[in-house]
């Protein structure tokens, strides 16, 4: 049987790689993505801010944690695919490509970290109903407006991504699950940063 510790460390250093720029082509290929073809009524106006998840419960376990990270990647990977297509700024594109490696790389350290934690969690496989509805608005956004659009929503989708790894980081009921939030905090801290550089000073 393999050494839980030693698939934990793995799983961080394979999430720590994530933080560098991908030489060339994008590795693995991301997860499919189940959307919406249109936003529904209820689409929240694009440019709009993203709404605030809830707050992880207190203790936070494991599946839960699992949902809240899993999906978060694939909000990621959906729409950096999107700003690739649409975009027309060399800066988003870049920001976007390194997104789908990363979270490419993030999904798969989160796996290695469910392993090694001894769960049998399911990493989610399509996006949650809130973040379809807002892959389904940004689908939608105006040529002109897209790149607001695509960089309010990854700003707002990282900052939610830190709190949830920071509170599992602290309180979080499974070592190797810990492990893993606690290796993903600083690189989501660097793309919350890059996403904000990337919007520009207010308006």
């Amino acid at each position: 049987m393999r050494n839980p510790c030693h698939l934990a460390a793995a799983a961080a250093a394979l999430l720590l790689s994530a933080c560098e720029k991908p030489a060339g082509p994008v590795g693995a290929p991301a997860p499919q993505v189940a959307v919406p073809p249109s936003a529904t009524p209820s689409a929240p106006m694009v440019g709009s801010a993203l709404p605030t998840q809830p707050s992880l419960a207190d203790p936070v376990f494991g599946p839960e944690f699992v949902d809240r990270a899993g999906g978060s990647n694939l909000f990621g990977i959906a729409e950096a695919k999107l700003a690739l297509t649409r975009s027309k700024s060399a800066d988003v594109k870049a920001f976007a490509s390194d997104m789908i490696a990363a979270h490419t790389k993030s999904n798969a350290a989160l796996q290695a970290a469910v392993d090694a934690s001894g769960q049998t969690t399911d990493l989610p496989t399509v996006l949650p109903d809130d973040l379809q509805v807002r892959y389904a608005a940004l689908a939608e956004a105006a040529a002109s407006g897209f790149d607001k659009a695509y960089l309010a929503d990854q700003v707002a989708a990282h900052q939610d991504a830190l709190d949830a790894l920071r509170i599992y980081a602290r309180r979080g009921d499974t070592p190797a699950l810990k492990q893993f939030a606690a290796a993903a905090t600083p690189i989501v801290e660097d793309h919350l940063a890059r996403a904000k550089a990337l919007q520009g000073p207010p308006s």
